[in-house]
């Protein structure tokens, strides 16, 4: 069978080493079981694995079954005395999540004082099969482990490959887990972390916001096509934020910081954001028509087409908008050297013309989407100056 038995662990000195012993209890009897060894490795003592069960410990005239059958684990298994020492003492196989006792912390500083102050910046205590492996860690690197404590990823001592990073590569997973310092409940493991800082400038927040993201899904979302796609969303949320910020939100609070939906939050923002400018437009736009009340009786319809001024900023914004123009963006409306014709047949707008003083003519385009060919048609053109022989556009506009 396998026996279910109580463990008790002990940290001390012993012919100079540091250990800790385990001893297996179970009934009236009691055996050395374990010895981590933080200068010679692990070994064991009446220990057994079962591929059901695990580890086990054999006890004197108790069987216990194996491939072979049942067998008495003083009888067949031989393993009556402690044998070879494993270097590997990350994973015994006897665990105690007993908590290391402030007596057996006073033992340890004994022989290594200094490892007081990284034991201070763990964000967990620690439990007696672990702390050698921790401090053998530590010995061999004692500013990575206390760095890595301090920033509370203590979790990444055991990855080898941070202690081979160069300065560069190695400062910059620092910076990026300083900055994850609050959102390290998300568990990224270290391989994530380490590609997340490659990307320069990455904002951690968007981690947070998309609760912990692994790196390969990130990318995925991302498409994954070139470094400009790949930090779409960091743009996103980062544009996200300014918003937010803008119309007078409390970006500490969790429900502006991390919105359930960017996109959709950030669309909301957006047209937000075009209200209070519409808004503001309308009274730029009194002045507009203050300006160009006078030139309004030209409005008029000539074969099909639509040719006229406008003081209404819905009509300006819809001409940007179809026609791919910065009429808006480079405040046309406010210019007092031109004035803005717009063509339409229909509703749809065709083309804008800039009108200067005494009928001379600027920048006269249909579509600006493409800029190689957004000149308006011959047909255009010719409707246009047929409806301009009868406009009066002197030198004061």
């Amino acid at each position: 069978m396998h026996i279910k038995y109580e463990k008790v662990s002990t940290l001390k000195i012993k012919y100079g080493h540091l250990i800790v012993e385990t001893e297996a209890i179970w009934k009236t009897k009691r055996r050395k079981v374990q010895e981590i060894n933080l200068d010679k490795g692990v070994r064991y003592q009446g220990v057994y694995y079962s591929g059901l069960c695990g580890y086990g410990v054999v006890f004197e005239n108790e069987r216990i079954i194996t491939r072979g059958g049942w067998y008495y684990g003083n009888e067949k298994l031989g393993i009556e005395k402690y044998g070879k020492y494993y270097d590997e003492i990350d994973h015994p196989a006897i665990a105690d999540a007993r908590k290391v006792t402030p007596k057996e912390y006073e033992i340890i500083y004994s022989l290594y004082p200094d490892f007081k102050y990284t034991v201070k910046k763990m964000k967990y205590e620690c439990n007696i099969t672990n702390i050698l492996s921790i401090l053998k860690r530590w010995i061999a690197h004692p500013k990575e482990v206390e760095m890595l404590y301090a920033v509370g990823y203590g979790r990444f001592i055991f990855s080898k490959s941070i202690y081979t990073l160069q300065k560069e590569s190695k400062d910059r997973l620092i910076k990026f887990l300083i900055k994850m310092q609050k959102i390290g409940k998300f568990g990224l493991n270290y391989n994530e972390c380490r590609q997340y800082a490659k990307i320069k400038d990455f904002d951690v927040e968007y981690i947070n916001y998309s609760g912990g993201m692994p790196y390969d899904v990130f990318i995925k979302r991302c498409k994954g096509k070139d470094e400009e796609t790949k930090q779409y969303w960091r743009w996103h949320y980062k544009d996200y934020i300014r918003l937010a910020e803008e119309q007078g939100h409390n970006i500490k609070e969790d429900y502006w910081k991390y919105p359930k939906d960017l996109k959709e939050a950030h669309d909301k923002l957006m047209d937000a954001k075009t209200k209070i400018e519409a808004a503001k437009k309308q009274e730029e736009f009194k002045t507009l028509l203050k300006r160009i009340k006078k030139y309004l009786k030209y409005n008029a319809e000539i074969d099909g087409y639509s040719i006229f001024f406008s003081a209404k900023y819905e009509e300006w914004k819809e001409q940007a908008d179809m026609l791919h123009q910065c009429i808006l963006a480079s405040q046309y409306y406010k210019n007092r050297n031109c004035i803005l014709a717009f063509i339409r047949k229909g509703n749809n707008p065709i083309a804008t013309v800039e009108i200067k003083k005494n009928k001379e003519i600027g920048q006269f385009y249909a579509n600006e989407w493409d800029r190689a060919n957004c000149n308006p048609s011959e047909e255009v053109k010719k409707v246009f100056y047929k409806w301009l022989e009868n406009v009066k556009v002197g030198a004061r506009l």
